[in-house]
């Protein structure tokens, strides 16, 4: 979960120029759901999860060997959301 986000943040302040990020996580007795977003220029979720450097192919890997999914969505900039369930998540 840790590296999800930092990863995330990590995107951000890579890719998204000057922009704000912000984000929520949502524990309860299902497991953890969160998502991190950006206001910057941001790029198309499709280019983000195709492309070879991509670390959003690396959170994603690591949320589906937690169990859990990861989703890239356009928003003013990207966000990005993880869902994890609570066998894993803990």
């Amino acid at each position: 979960l840790y590296r999800i986000v930092q990863e995330c943040c990590r995107n951000a302040l890579r890719h998204g120029g000057d922009c704000r990020v912000w984000g929520q996580l949502t524990v309860d007795e299902a497991g953890v759901r969160g998502w991190v977003e950006d206001d910057g220029p941001g790029a198309l979720p499709e280019a983000v999860l195709s492309s070879r450097r991509s670390g959003v192919r690396g959170m994603r890997e690591r949320a589906e060997m937690l169990g859990g999914e990861l989703r890239v969505c356009r928003s003013a900039g990207l966000r990005i959301e993880f869902e994890l369930p609570r066998r894993s998540a803990l």
